[in-house]
């Protein structure tokens, strides 16, 4: 009985010993193929982050409110097509003074590395100014209606990449009208009508600002502006812009 136990056992461990060494085998040759394909594998692909609209270069639009001080000392002359009464014919008429002025502007915005440059409006509205003028016959006065302040320019700066905001500077150059209405009035008869008149000065000036990205296309724009012989003296200004870039 005991004899025939032993052979049992030989019997089994010849069957068993060429099974476990397949299984080895077979398991030696996975590792090995999964060691060649972890080696030669291409890298997965990176995602490109969305660049931030306000450190993209392109074309772009802003679009602001605007709050600030106006100052005017200019000669009035009569606006295309009016035709002045005769007590104001030949007079020499004029506005001076400051005035709070709001508003809003528009923008085209070129973006090329650093440089920044383009074509803005602007059209502020505020209450009249002073009217200077002269005397008039016959006790006719006159008094100014309310401002309407309009700038075009060009402009050209340099912007500033510092953290997640692009501060930025340019100069302005262009072109200023004040516009306003002149009311005649007689002392007897009352209000006798009103004609368009007009300033134009040359527009200089700096403006200093900072963009605040919302994304890949829209930012915050905010700053200051000036003009140095403009009618608008001082404005500060916010709003959205949108860009365009490649």
């Amino acid at each position: 009985m005991r004899a025939s136990s032993w052979a049992i056992g030989f019997s089994l461990m010849f069957i068993a010993a060429p099974a476990s060494a397949k299984n080895d085998d077979l398991y030696d040759r996975k590792v090995d193929a999964y060691r060649a394909y972890s080696a030669n594998a291409p890298p997965p692909p990176v995602r490109e982050s969305t660049e931030l609209s306000a450190r993209r270069d392109g074309i772009g639009a802003v679009f602001t409110g605007l709050g600030g001080l106006a100052t005017a000392d200019s000669r009035l002359h009569e606006g295309a097509g009016a035709d002045s009464p005769d007590a104001l014919r030949d007079v020499r008429l004029g506005i001076e003074g400051e005035r709070a002025v709001g508003g809003f502007a528009s923008d085209l915005l070129v973006r090329i590395s650093d440089v920044r440059f383009g074509f803005g409006s602007v059209l502020a509205f505020g209450d009249a100014f002073r009217l200077d003028a002269p005397p008039l016959a016959n006790g006719f006065t006159v008094q100014p209606g309310s401002t309407v302040i309009a700038t075009i320019h060009a402009y050209v700066g340099k912007q500033f990449r510092i953290g997640p905001v692009l501060p930025y500077a340019d100069l302005q150059i262009g072109a200023s009208i004040y516009g306003t209405t002149v009311r005649l009035y007689h002392p007897s008869f009352g209000f006798l009508g009103e004609t368009q008149h007009a300033a134009y000065r040359f527009a200089l000036g700096p403006r200093a600002g900072v963009s605040i990205p919302l994304g890949s296309v829209f930012f915050i724009d905010a700053g200051v502006r000036g003009e140095l012989l403009g009618f608008l003296r001082v404005t500060g200004y916010a709003g959205i812009g949108a860009f365009f870039g490649p």
